[in-house]
């Protein structure tokens, strides 16, 4: 039933967006594209670190909160590497097809390396209609995240899938998301997660970008045949500048994950923890400025950062 209830309340928050997408929108109108194919690839650099790390037993109010457990979990800074890359085709009529890779790996945050590096790889596509001042989009694709915990080759591997959609106002883009993944293999799968954002995009100038968004998931199943729950938020911003008329731009940013997972097989112990990634990063892009495709290519839409309650909710238990 609470799942149920979790469901409803992300289908409300994206379904409460609609009105202002909308009052954007021209169905009249489709768009254009200026491009037939557009893409752009990135990479970047990251600091990862566990801010606090807390549990709370059944007979305990309070939380307790350590810079890292008796275990050694959570317990380290970390650094990492990061990467995405896509490409757009436009079809005509204002539909177009865009496919989408993005890989995130960073080390394990115990201080005497036990256990496994984080590492999420997901691939997949977006199915996107333009018309007016307004996008739509049906998204799909497979995730694969390893563990933090031990034994070293714990891992799950996810379908997942989702409609998104986007509104034009000005230099401003609103945007929002609502998806679902389901484990289908690995050992300790994750085995289902409802997830969704809603955000916001701001071009000072067509080449310089600010962009921030909030996000939620819950699972009632992170780890198959366990009774646990899970709950995860993300908040993220970005800005990125684009060089002059090059296709290069560097951009920096910061995403805040923290999920919580409580165990439901009677003693109704939790954990949590706050895991904060800061990025340096550059981008190599074709097919306009970065404002052209926020509007017209392939950056209207992108794939939301899974890694934070895939990789890490095998080692809050």
């Amino acid at each position: 039933m609470k799942s149920l209830i979790r469901k409803a309340v992300l289908a409300t928050t994206f379904m409460a967006i609609a009105p202002v997408l909308a009052f954007a929108a021209d169905p009249s109108e489709p768009v254009q594209e200026r491009y037939a194919v557009s893409g752009n690839v990135a990479i970047w650099g990251q600091y990862v670190t566990p801010a606090s790390y807390g549990n709370q037993e059944e007979y305990d109010d309070d939380y307790d909160y350590y810079v890292c457990d008796g275990s050694g979990n959570f317990c380290d800074e970390s650094g990492g590497i990061g990467g995405d890359a896509r490409i757009h085709f436009a079809l005509g009529n204002g539909q177009a097809i865009q496919l989408e890779a993005l890989g995130d790996w960073h080390r394990v945050f115990d201080r005497d390396d036990s256990g496994q590096d984080a590492t999420l790889a997901t691939a997949g596509g977006h199915w996107i209609y333009r018309t007016g001042a307004m996008a739509l989009g049906a998204f799909g694709g497979l995730t694969y995240a390893d563990h933090i915990s031990e034994p070293a080759d714990s891992y799950s591997a996810q379908a997942f899938g989702g409609i998104e959609a986007a509104a034009f106002l000005g230099n401003a883009t609103l945007f929002g998301q609502l998806g679902y993944g389901s484990g289908f293999k690995g050992d300790d799968i994750f085995e289902e997660i409802t997830f969704g954002r809603v955000g916001a995009r701001y071009f000072v100038t067509e080449n310089d970008r600010l962009e921030g968004w909030v996000g939620y998931g819950y699972s009632d199943k992170p780890e198959e045949g366990d009774d646990g729950r899970l709950n995860w938020v993300q908040l993220a911003a970005n800005y990125e500048r684009q060089i002059s008329t090059t296709p290069l731009s560097a951009f920096i940013g910061y995403q805040g994950d923290y999920v919580k997972r409580q165990e439901t097989n009677g003693w109704d112990d939790s954990e949590h923890t706050w895991a904060h990634t800061f990025k340096l990063g550059a981008r190599w892009s074709f097919g306009g400025s970065l404002q052209h495709e926020d509007r017209e290519g392939a950056r209207t839409f992108d794939f939301m950062n899974l890694r934070a309650p895939l990789s890490y909710a095998d080692d809050l238990e």
